[in-house]
Parts: structure tokens; sequence; C-alpha cells
């Protein structure tokens, strides 16, 4: 199949209006477990709204790669204190 699962942010948030804390929470994500426990391994990291294959598919997945220092880095940098806790809202199962 081709479906996929975006996260977005509101950027109009504090503190996801500073950019910092947008990049480090695309470092913290571990894709590659995030597909383990939530797709059961059944998928790939994509680095664009379009599946590998697809025409239009750029592999971006090496821009923000999983880096824990550099999420905590860039968090700081922000001003922001950890843990920084969020609302994540999700569409309701099929």
């Amino acid at each position: 199949s081709r479906a996929k699962t975006i996260l977005a942010i509101n950027n109009d948030r504090k503190p996801l209006n500073d950019v910092r804390v947008r990049r480090a929470i695309a470092a913290a994500i571990d894709r590659t477990a995030v597909i383990e426990g939530a797709g059961d391994g059944f998928g790939v990291p994509i680095g664009s709204h379009y599946v590998p294959g697809a025409f239009g598919s750029v592999d971006t997945t090496g821009i923000n790669p999983f880096d824990i220092d550099k999420a905590k880095k860039l968090l700081a940098e922000a001003g922001v204190k950890t843990p920084l806790t969020l609302t994540l809202t999700l569409p309701p199962p099929p």
C-alpha cells in the first residue's frame, strides 16, 4: 500500500514557533522505532510527502536523522526546559 502517516506541528503555538524546537523534535524521533512499534515493522521512513518509488519522491531522510544529543542541544539553545510536554491529537482509528 502507499499509505502514509504524517506528523504535523502547529507553528503558531509556543514553544513550537521556534524553529530550533521543531528541529529538536525532528531529531528526537527515531522513525525506525516508530515503524517497529506502531506499524509492526511494516513501513519505511520517508522524508517527503511521497512514498519511495512514487513520482516526485525525494529521499530527504538523511537531513534530520535521529540524534538525541542534537535535540537536547537545540532545546537548550531555545531556552526550553525539559521535559517538554506536548499534546498529540490522533484521528479516530478505522
